[in-house]
């Protein structure tokens, strides 16, 4: 009954999360379309940030309804700087280290780091003067692009994510049994495979072809199963369930924003980033280390622009990006040597995904 309870109240909070920042979204647009304020402009971008402050205020509640302080979640200031240092030798991969590999299988500044050009036109146009600068409406938009960016979307998403539904899902997660008997997971795989292909009129070289497919992931799965820990296997299946739901979410914020081109590969991307920033708060316990990894998808201080044009499916492109990924994956798991010290206390805190 207790379990049953909890499952509510979670379900009572991704509704609220669904639910009333798009309802906040959508009465700003129609007040925006009323008064005739260009959602570019700078009180167009001061008034979006209200959805992501709605979010982090669900958050709050939730966490004071299951009597969670910021801190069993990792909110504990002395971690900003441990968070900080992550962030900084994160983008440091990425815009030193990763073009620099690039230039290997491409030609020399193949990917460079690049600042906002509107900022830098009207540096210049304004002959240099600060005062004039800081006047122009890029100047201004791109700092509240800024702030609002690394001070309030990566804050507000990552307490509703990380900090409260993560630990909120693996909470309630039953252990899951030693072992799974091996005829059910190959029959209810196999069978729902085949009615899917039958639906779908698929050829019988295309039935078994997918039939084959399924035996193999399912084999494949089973033996992964069978070599994770309880604790692990609840880790990986709340990681999965969390970067889904968001995902989601994301979708449907482009939807009410009319951004009708939500690719798949957008989506994947979300879900991706979603995975890393779950598994780096899961080894280092640090909530802000996903608020500044969040700021810096939602808002890079620099761009990437390329000087030659090539596939995000060339090797090149996929080994960089896999170097980098291994180097944030090393940050993550010798977090506890250079990370904590660097928080000057000891933990005695637990957290609720422990």
């Amino acid at each position: 009954m207790e379990r049953l309870k909890e499952i509510l109240i979670m379900v009572a909070f991704m509704v609220a999360i669904v639910l009333f920042p798009w309802l906040a979204f959508l009465m700003i647009r129609s007040f925006a379309t009323f008064v005739e304020l260009d959602p570019a402009s700078v009180w167009g971008n001061i008034i979006s940030i209200f959805p992501n402050i709605i979010m982090f205020g669900i958050a709050f509640v939730f966490l004071k309804m299951d009597d969670w302080d910021f801190k069993a979640i990792g909110f504990n200031w002395k971690r900003i700087l441990p968070g900080f240092v992550f962030i900084v030798l994160t983008l440091i991969g990425l815009y030193v280290f990763v073009p620099m590999i690039m230039s290997i299988f491409y030609e020399p500044r193949t990917l460079i780091a690049s600042f906002d050009q509107k900022v830098v036109d009207a540096f210049f146009n304004t002959n240099k003067n600060m005062g004039l600068l800081f006047r122009n409406p890029d100047t201004q938009n791109y700092i509240i692009n800024l702030f609002r960016s690394w001070f309030v979307v990566g804050l507000c998403e990552e307490i509703a994510a990380r900090g409260y539904l993560l630990n909120k899902f693996y909470s309630i997660l039953p252990n899951f049994p030693e072992y799974i008997k091996v005829s059910y997971s190959y029959g209810t795989s196999l069978g729902l495979t085949l009615i899917i292909s039958i639906f779908r009129h698929n050829t019988l070289i295309e039935i078994l072809g997918n039939l084959f497919v399924v035996a193999l992931t399912v084999t494949l799965l089973n033996l992964l199963y069978k070599i994770f820990t309880p604790k692990i296997r609840k880790k990986i299946v709340s990681v999965l369930f969390i970067s889904l739901f968001f995902t989601l979410v994301g979708y449907i914020r482009s939807k009410a924003a009319g951004n009708q081109m939500v690719t798949t590969t957008t989506l994947l991307v979300i879900f991706s980033y979603s995975v890393l920033i779950c598994y780096v708060y899961l080894k280092t316990k640090n909530i802000f280390i996903g608020i500044f990894m969040q700021a810096a998808l939602d808002f890079p201080p620099f761009g990437l622009t390329v000087n030659k044009m090539f596939a995000v499916t060339d090797f090149g492109f996929l080994f960089s990006m896999a170097c980098l990924l291994v180097f944030i994956i090393l940050l993550a798991e010798t977090y506890p040597r250079w990370g904590q010290p660097l928080e000057f206390e000891k933990r005695h805190e637990k957290n609720p995904a422990d």
